[in-house]
């Protein structure tokens, strides 16, 4: 056998023909994905620290992730719990652990990502006083990208301000689901504005179309919720700890 470079080896695994069928709701059907790596596992178990930014932290990771293994052109947040579920199975196992410490099969959350239906809207239109708006879910992409933009903004912050943190945080959220904001004919496309720009706009929207904007965001919640509540109103948290390691069957007791 030749000697090999670790460059060309790496080529070589990187090239290996290890995908499988992975189901997203956005599709509404089956397409390839690569498994999770060790790296990808490191880089998601790295997360695994308190508050807001550990939070931001953890779902800039795993979009990075799923962007990398699943090559769809749009996938939106609604499909990363599905997503992550099925490379987790993949990867470690069918066992994981509920938030009470039972053991739960991740065959079931699979079963439910196929049956539960995407029956909230994408888009919403909104109309508040004179302002019009225009509401959409994100693609994981955009939402990375704004993702990125707060966790820079949260290291310009004192990290005890504890209040300063999450408002911060709170208005980035709502930034990744407003498209347009029109008053009186003049329109401004948030997708073609700086992150910054948007906040500014944001920051001095009126207070109530905050309830319009989280009755968008709910209905999305719900539908994850649903998928990730199994047997006996089981709660299956995706969290740094969901990809720690394989779970036994024997390993928690009654």
């Amino acid at each position: 056998m030749e000697n090999i470079t670790v460059k060309d080896f790496l080529k070589k695994l990187g090239e290996l023909e290890t995908s499988f069928n992975i189901y997203v709701p956005s599709l509404g059907k089956n397409t390839e994905a690569k498994p999770l790596t060790l790296r990808q596992q490191k880089n998601i178990i790295s997360t695994a620290v308190g508050g807001a930014r550990g939070t931001l932290e953890f779902t800039r990771t795993i979009n990075n992730a799923i962007l990398e293994n699943v090559k769809v052109k749009n996938l939106f947040p609604y499909d990363r719990v599905p997503i992550v579920v099925q490379l987790r199975k993949h990867a470690l196992g069918d066992a994981a652990y509920t938030d009470s410490y039972q053991i739960a099969s991740l065959e079931d959350v699979v079963k439910s990502c196929k049956s539960e239906k995407v029956d909230f809207p994408t888009k919403q239109d909104v109309a508040v006083d004179s302002l019009k708006l225009k509401l959409k879910i994100p693609t994981l992409k955009e939402e990375t990208k704004i993702i990125d933009k707060c966790i820079d903004e949260l290291e310009r912050l004192d990290p005890e301000d504890a209040s300063e943190t999450v408002g911060t945080v709170f208005v980035f959220e709502l930034i990744k689901y407003i498209d347009t904001v029109a008053i009186e004919g003049d329109t401004v496309t948030f997708n073609d504005l700086k992150i910054q720009d948007r906040v500014n706009i944001i920051e001095q929207l009126p207070l109530n179309v905050y309830n319009e904007l989280v009755s968008f965001l709910t209905k999305m919640g719900i539908y994850e919720s649903n998928i990730l509540t199994v047997k006996d109103d089981q709660y299956i948290s995706i969290d740094a700890s969901f990809f720690e390691g394989n779970i036994s069957d024997t390993s928690v007791s009654a």
